[in-house]
């Protein structure tokens, strides 16, 4: 085709991918954060159940309690968007929970 119709292709260069679920998660000391019980409990407790869609209603109130909870959150998305929840229990395991 490119030789009937006189045509010449132009190729643009490949951009890397930077989606954040492929992201690298930020590196946080867990046992600094501090997140209220309410809501480590609903995050757990979806978390067990593989309920994304609780998990993420969590994680938008946790964005919203307080500078801990929005850099947990931030943290905890990329393993939801994995479907990683054995990382987001764990992860949990170690953040303090007044």
């Amino acid at each position: 085709m490119k030789n009937l119709l006189g045509l010449e292709y132009e190729y643009k260069e490949a951009v890397p991918d930077t989606d954040r679920a492929n992201a690298t998660p930020e590196v946080l000391d867990f046992s600094e954060l501090k997140i209220p019980v309410e809501l480590h409990t609903q995050l757990k407790g979806a978390t067990e159940l593989y309920q994304i869609t609780e998990i993420e209603t969590a994680l938008q109130k946790l964005e919203q309690s307080s500078d801990d909870g929005r850099a947990l959150a931030e943290h905890l998305q990329a393993y939801v968007a994995k479907y990683d929840m054995e990382g987001i229990l764990e992860i949990l395991g170690k953040v303090n929970n007044d």
